[in-house]
């Protein structure tokens, strides 16, 4: 690749250089008389060396003025005066500044991906006492009213809700799990952490969670082939109604961002209706991501899904899965779009709570 500083330095240093046997170019340099030196060198003792690992070096065994750089950096202060003493505009030298800045970025872009850990060594871990799963507690001779409220519950979230997923339950007191369905967190068929929710309309804490940094709810889709599309959610039972995957929340880390870039598929990013925060979107947009929003059309007015469908779960239940991924691929905006559809969304919701 054409380096933009090499490029200068031979279009305005002197024609007709000589290489010697360790790789110096000679010529006379027009740095002695910045120096303290009483003439111009003719003899030339300047020298130019461009080293293996591609570090240009300049060096004037007259006066002794030396100048470097290196990959990865702008120009010094030094090189500047090289370049400015040989006839380099102002504006040449600018420009290869800003070239080689732009080249420092995608480098140490590279290096941070490059240092990312994506071994993803998630620890085994157990789930709650006495937890097991909805099967197994179904073929016991007793079946406890708390249990089967909270199968009620999960049946009541809609048929691809319950029939998508093994469920977990404990009658333990503790964080009152007895009134929570457990939902544990795989990573390479193993069992990672968990999260409780709980049935209960009115509970401080819907979520009693154990999770560990960088994990991805429902994974395994990453790395399903047949794939195009892979979308994101927030919850656990979003992911779970529509097989996509759960952010666990209203962030992703840079580990979480790389795991998903590299499933190589079309990514979606849905959030739920009230939108409460932009971070994801902001995501997005930074990596090239589609963000769909099934409830308004790219015009602004009513979309594929009713008023009252605030997220996938609650659209999966009303129209079916089928149904409901078509409509979030259907939405699905990207680039400028994608803010100008959100700035619509919130500028309509406020005129509703007004």
């Amino acid at each position: 690749m054409s380096n933009p500083l090499l490029d200068l330095l031979n279009t305005v240093l002197p024609f007709g250089r000589k290489k010697t046997a360790s790789g110096w170019e000679g010529f006379s340099g027009h740095c002695c008389v910045h120096n303290h030196q009483p003439r111009a060198d003719t003899k030339k003792r300047a020298g130019l060396m461009v080293t293996a690992d591609e570090t240009i070096v300049y060096n004037c065994f007259n006066c002794g003025f030396k100048a470097s750089w290196s990959k990865g950096h702008q120009l010094s202060q030094a090189m500047r005066k090289v370049l400015t003493w040989h006839g380099a505009s102002d504006e040449d030298i600018k420009k290869v500044n800003y070239q080689l800045y732009q080249a420092q970025l995608k480098n140490e872009e590279q290096s941070e991906k490059a240092t990312l850990d994506f071994s993803l060594k998630f620890e085994t871990k157990t789930l709650p006492t006495d937890a097991k799963s909805f099967t197994e507690w179904g073929e016991g001779n007793k079946v406890s009213n708390s249990f089967l409220g909270v199968v009620d519950y999960v049946i009541n979230r809609g048929e691809d809700i319950f029939n998508n997923f093994e469920y977990y339950w404990s009658p333990s007191g503790d964080n009152g799990l007895y009134s929570r369905v457990i939902i544990p967190f795989k990573y390479q068929g193993k069992i990672v952490g968990w999260t409780a929710r709980s049935i209960k309309s009115d509970a401080k804490l819907r979520y009693y969670t154990n999770v560990q940094p960088n994990f991805l709810f429902n994974n395994d889709v990453l790395y399903n082939y047949e794939r195009k599309y892979v979308i994101i959610v927030e919850g656990p039972f979003d992911a779970i109604a529509i097989d996509g995957v759960a952010t666990l929340g209203e962030k992703l880390s840079k580990v979480q961002i790389e795991w998903i870039k590299r499933s190589g598929k079309e990514v979606i990013y849905l959030p739920d209706r009230d939108m409460k925060s932009s971070e994801l979107i902001d995501i997005a947009i930074e990596n090239e991501w589609m963000v769909s929003y099934p409830w308004m059309d790219r015009l602004g007015g009513d979309g594929l899904w009713d008023t009252n469908i605030k997220d996938a779960a609650e659209a999966c239940k009303k129209y079916g899965r089928l149904y409901t991924l078509y409509s979030i691929i259907e939405c699905g905006v990207d680039g400028l779009n994608i803010k100008t559809q959100y700035n619509n969304i919130k500028n309509k919701m406020r005129r509703i709570n007004e």
